[in-house]
């Protein structure tokens, strides 16, 4: 009997042992599962992260290499009759659309969808206003109101003459600055920003400009003249063709044009006008001038 007892014990204490072997098991084993499919939504999560941020970078690239289209049409069809004028341009693979036509409110379309441009809201009509009024202060004696009025005259005097103060030297120090900079380095500066702005009209220039249309002035001479410099223009590429008339006074045109530019050019040409010596240099003078001139601002 009692080594019957004793085997049953034993057989009792190994299936607790098994039991608790088996739990920590099946523990270890959830652990690693879970684990693991942590580390595969930590994984999937990472790989969409990077794909957003990948696809904003190519947006932006596009934004700045992608053409900027227009269309502009005017039109006169006689001298007693309004011009007409209709612009469309379209930008970012015609995502971002703009029309513009007269007579007609502004319209603007974002992927596909209009959005409201011009459209004011009505003025409200004024309400009377029936505020009452304000009764009348009583009378001051006579020596008050003139120390009040003397006051008034010294405080307005002084601020007048501090005014004056500041805007003379405002004026001395923009006159510092210049005679720093120097007129040669003005001078080439206003060289570079002319030639900034010739390269942004020949950027901006339509690639193809056609002018057709009847033309007529007060005197025959005059007309004559007109049609001389349309044939001049026409010398210089412009698809332009007019229509005299010596016996009436007419006017009449279609004017029709198109182009494309992308804004990549205008921010290489800004680029290439900030990077030239002179205007470093002027910006360079221009930073220590205002510094000074805070300088001397806090001692004052």
């Amino acid at each position: 009997m009692f080594t019957a007892g004793l085997l049953l014990s034993r057989r009792k204490r190994k299936g607790k042992i098994l039991g608790i072997s088996l739990a920590i098991i099946l523990v270890i084993t959830l652990l690693i599962s879970s684990s693991t499919w942590a580390f595969v939504i930590f994984n999937v999560l990472g790989y969409v992260l990077f794909g957003i941020i990948s696809l904003l970078i190519i947006i932006i690239l596009l934004a700045f290499f992608a053409k900027f289209r227009y269309d502009i049409k005017v039109d006169k069809a006689g001298t007693d009759e309004p011009w007409k004028y209709a612009a469309r341009a379209s930008w970012y693979l015609g995502m971002v659309k703009a029309t513009i036509e007269s007579g007609k409110e502004p319209e603007i379309k974002l992927f596909g969808v209009k959005l409201n441009v011009g459209k004011d809201k009505e003025p409200e009509p004024d309400e009377p206003d029936e505020t009452p009024e304000k009764p009348a202060p009583p009378p001051h004696d006579d020596e008050s109101a003139k120390k009040f009025e003397k006051a008034r005259a010294t405080t307005a005097t002084k601020r007048k003459r501090r005014e004056t103060k500041v805007k003379a030297e405002k004026g001395k120090s923009i006159k510092a600055l210049l005679d720093e900079i120097g007129k040669e380095n003005l001078k080439a500066v206003f060289k570079l920003a002319l030639g900034l702005l010739k390269d942004i009209l020949l950027t901006l220039k339509p690639k193809h400009l056609r002018i057709r249309g009847k033309i007529g002035l007060e005197e025959p001479d005059q007309t004559g003249m007109a049609m001389a410099g349309a044939s001049v223009i026409q010398a210089v590429g412009i698809d332009i063709y007019l229509q005299g008339d010596f016996e009436e006074k007419a006017l009449e045109l279609d004017i029709t044009a198109h182009g494309n530019f992308r804004l990549w050019r205008f921010i290489r040409l800004g680029l290439k006008f900030w990077l030239q010596a002179e205007v470093q240099r002027i910006y360079k003078l221009y930073k220590n001038h205002t510094r000074g001139d805070d300088k001397n601002g806090d001692r004052i």
